[in-house]
């Protein structure tokens, strides 16, 4: 795979598409990342990215993915999944131990998010971003239209040199050869592969916080990547498509 790394850029997404545009590079191919000055998330919320953390775009034709009969609800599982284990390669057994996902894609280290993914088409291609916070736990709002979830980072658990642009490529070449490799070799034809290694490191039971209010407790993800939870207040259980909680 093709993979460029650059000190900083405005977002890894928006030059993977300027490199898509350019005909520069053609997938598969990733772009990497120690800064951005213009990093998003999911519904356009704010991606603080500071030096020192990975952001990683890997794009990569859509249709391996659509002709394998995997539900393509069920990519930002397999995106969690690879995050989180790039990010155990980094960590002391203590801090694997802390380390769950949250669905359909977060990463988090005793209930504070790590890393994040962000997904979107360009033409015929897939955007695959991933940020992971390696050196600092950027701010988080507890309200308004950035609001999420308190942040960690993989130094808060590990000792890491005072420059990390080695480690931050490194972790980019792992995530970025692991996606590249499911596509090309071991997308399955049984969709609950995805759903059962998600599901492993997933804590079900334990309350969390919607986006618009009110607490809802996970209790199963069905075949599609849909996520079955109950209503606390109300005790009805609906299912969840998208990035409803916190």
């Amino acid at each position: 795979m093709n993979f460029q790394f650059f000190d900083t850029v405005s977002s890894t997404q928006d030059k993977a598409r300027s490199l898509l545009a350019s005909r520069a590079c053609s997938p598969p191919f990733a772009v990497c990342a120690s800064s951005q000055s213009l990093g998003r998330g999911t519904s356009s919320r704010l991606w603080y990215s500071p030096p020192g953390n990975l952001f990683l775009t890997v794009a990569l034709r859509a249709a391996p993915l659509f002709e394998s009969g995997v539900p393509v609800t069920l990519l930002p599982l397999k995106v969690g999944c690879v995050a989180a284990e790039a990010i155990r390669g980094l960590l002391p057994d203590e801090g694997e131990r802390a380390l769950k996902l949250k669905w359909p894609n977060d990463v988090l280290m005793d209930r504070k998010k790590v890393s994040g993914v962000l997904i979107e088409m360009e033409g015929d291609c897939l955007l695959i971003g991933v940020g992971v916070n390696v050196k600092t736990a950027p701010p988080v709002p507890d309200s308004g239209p950035n609001l999420g979830r308190s942040s960690t980072c993989v130094g808060d658990y590990t000792s890491l040199p005072d420059d990390c642009g080695e480690v931050v490529k490194k972790l980019g070449e792992d995530i970025a050869m692991s996606l590249g490799l499911w596509f090309d070799e071991k997308l399955p034809n049984e969709p609950g592969d995805v759903v059962k290694e998600f599901a492993e490191q997933v804590e079900f039971g334990v309350r969390i916080k919607m986006r618009e209010g009110g607490w809802v407790v996970p209790i199963r993800i069905e075949r599609d990547g849909q996520l079955l939870v109950r209503v606390e207040d109300t005790g009805e259980e609906k299912l969840l498509c998208s990035d409803y909680m916190l």
